[in-house]
């Protein structure tokens, strides 16, 4: 009978330390997720960049992981975009914690060359003083498989004259320097 009643209290004692550490592990992403929608430099920003001429949170885009007060990035589900068409994946943004001001944001941007190879642009926005200037730019190849997502290593670095050659062949014209 003892054994019993030990297993009993064993039982009681795990299952009140296992539950909240459970729903801690379900809540915790959860509201990180929601709060990021409050983030004064997410999507409430948009209207800024815009102004600025430069790409949005678009929305269809989540927060793909809250990575702190610093940093914070938003991905789009699909991965892949369809014929002639440039899909805007990824936004990151990354705050200076000591000023709390943006001080750089990439983005990232995916049009498709065949059924297994797609082009990558990512361009990088360094902020001065609270103003963005694209800073770089990077092409990658990526080979799509039926089990992942092959990066080659094949980057083409780009500048900011590139960076604008690229934006217009790939009608982003927004993103061209003057327009």
């Amino acid at each position: 009978m003892e054994k019993s009643k030990i297993g009993r209290i064993l039982l009681i004692v795990i299952w009140t330390l296992v539950v909240p550490v459970g729903l801690l592990y379900v809540f915790v992403p959860w509201y990180n997720k929601h709060e990021v929608y409050k983030w004064p430099f997410g999507v409430q920003s948009n209207a800024l960049r815009v102004k600025w001429k430069m790409p949005v949170i678009e929305d269809d885009m989540s927060p793909s992981y809250h990575y702190n007060k610093r940093e914070n990035r938003w991905d789009v589900s699909d991965e892949y975009p369809d014929d002639n068409q440039t899909l805007h994946m990824e936004k990151t943004v990354t705050v200076d914690t000591n000023t709390n001001k943006v001080v750089k944001e990439e983005d990232v941007f995916r049009r498709k060359i065949n059924d297994t190879v797609f082009r990558e642009l990512a361009v990088s926005y360094k902020f001065i003083g609270s103003r963005p200037y694209i800073d770089t730019g990077v092409l990658i190849y990526i080979y799509k498989s039926p089990y992942y997502l092959n990066h080659n290593n094949k980057e083409i670095w780009l500048d900011k004259n590139s960076v604008d050659s690229v934006a217009k062949k790939w009608h982003l014209d927004y993103l061209v320097k003057g327009k």
